[in-house]
């Protein structure tokens, strides 16, 4: 995309460019995302009963309780478990008696969607793709360890796994499928090459994963797909196509990264308008830093002291914010990593005239606030501006156009706070 003149005219364009002409559409629109429950790295190894056909069914009303409208399985349904089970595409037996068609059914009659996990490229030893069918796998002879590379380069290969995939989203009632990939795969395409072709085999392979990811969107009209590879190392065009990466980083993994979302959030923003991050604790520094166009929430919902009521008013503001998102985007405060600054950055649809502001006081900050002037404000018009501050409680005031470009005070609080400003057009007259 050529441009001239201002750079961050020039990345809403490109943003512009992208939701327009490349991320995936239903009914004609960009994709809507999920604002998921998903607690797999909080209770897959610390409460068995999660995992189980009974705990899930649970976690699907918990979903449902607190306003978010999918539920997302990851890795905590196949034989082996997670990593050592990777290459097994059948359920726990006894955890999953059922198959998983119970839970998605559950689901369903809540209005809810059903996430689920898969890695199909790698295949560890005594798996059940590994002994059904070693020739579809690059040989556990090229690497030391346990894994293998599925090979999606060949059409034999790449055939059986899509019939696969697509048999187990229809048995199982997925509605967002949702692919993992945790290898490098670079020494198995280089030690498959012939001499005089190098390259050939990667090639073919990736050609092999679209190919598959066209099949499944086509045969499973609806199908959303989730782009993780051990987070976020696959946003390239071809994969914005196909899928969202709802999964941009592995620091999702674990507690204690809101400033690291606020900084991804402000880098890939500018060039993918839709990502997903994950939040881990019912705050709104936390989830405010996580939420984007959609949601993932962490939450320890299982313990009794679980303040249910403040999630269900977090999962609510982030439905709120959502459409802006498919907006402009504009960093108001510089990238920077440092736990002494201030981070805020503006969301603006021109359609609406309206827009949001998301700004974060971190921990040890001693500025109490930052002045910002506002981008896509309309000088003649007057605007209804809400700030919320950590209470939840909105504060409502009218702005002229000027005011909110020449400057605007946001003071969230005490350090390690956050502040949401909503404005809007005044409908009702300049």
């Amino acid at each position: 995309m050529s441009w001239k003149g201002d750079c961050q005219a020039a990345h809403n364009l490109f943003r512009r460019l992208m939701l327009s002409q490349y991320v995936p559409k239903q009914n004609g629109q960009p994709v809507q995302l999920p604002f998921a429950l998903q607690c797999f790295d909080r209770y897959s190894r610390s409460r068995p009963d999660w995992g189980t056909e009974a705990g899930q069914i649970e976690a699907a009303k918990a979903a449902c309780d607190l306003g978010c409208d999918t539920l997302w399985l990851d890795a905590a349904w196949f034989p082996g478990g997670f990593p050592n089970g990777v290459g097994n595409l059948t359920c726990k037996p006894e955890e999953f008696p059922n198959g998983l068609k119970p839970v998605s059914d559950a689901c369903h009659k809540l209005g809810l969607k059903f996430m689920l996990w898969f890695e199909p490229e790698r295949v560890c030893e005594g798996t059940d793709v590994s002994v059904q069918h070693p020739e579809f796998v690059y040989g556990h002879e090229n690497r030391q360890s346990h894994e293998g590379l599925f090979k999606l380069g060949e059409p034999a290969a790449l055939q059986w796994m899509t019939d696969l995939l697509s048999k187990r989203i229809t048995e199982y009632g997925v509605d967002i499928y949702r692919q993992d990939f945790n290898m490098d795969p670079l020494e198995d395409w280089r030690a498959n090459d012939e001499p005089d072709r190098v390259g050939m085999t990667e090639i073919l392979y990736i050609q092999g994963l679209y190919k598959m990811w066209d099949d499944l969107l086509a045969r499973h009209p609806g199908l959303i797909i989730d782009n993780c590879a051990s987070g976020g190392r696959r946003i390239d065009l071809e994969m914005c196509m196909r899928s969202i990466p709802m999964w941009r980083s592995d620091t999702n993994c674990w507690a204690g990264n809101a400033d690291l979302n606020q900084l991804q959030s402000l880098g890939l923003g500018q060039y993918v308008p839709l990502s997903m991050a994950c939040g881990w604790q019912v705050d709104p520094y936390d989830f405010r830093s996580s939420t984007t166009a959609g949601s993932i929430s962490q939450w320890d919902y299982m313990n009794a002291k679980f303040p249910a009521e403040t999630g269900k008013k977090l999962v609510e503001e982030a439905k709120k914010n959502a459409p802006y998102w498919y907006g402009d985007f504009y960093p108001l405060m510089p990238s920077n990593a440092s736990p002494d600054q201030f981070s805020a950055y503006q969301l603006h649809r021109p359609d609406m005239d309206a827009g949001l502001v998301l700004a974060f006081r971190r921990q040890e900050c001693d500025l109490v606030g930052i002045i910002v002037s506002l981008k896509g404000i309309n000088p003649e018009m007057n605007y209804i501006v809400e700030f919320v501050d950590e209470s939840l409680m909105p504060k409502e005031r009218k702005m002229t156009g000027r005011e909110l470009i020449s400057g605007v005070e946001l003071r969230p609080g005490e350090k390690h706070s956050s502040l949401v400003v909503w404005y809007r057009a005044d409908s009702s007259g300049r």
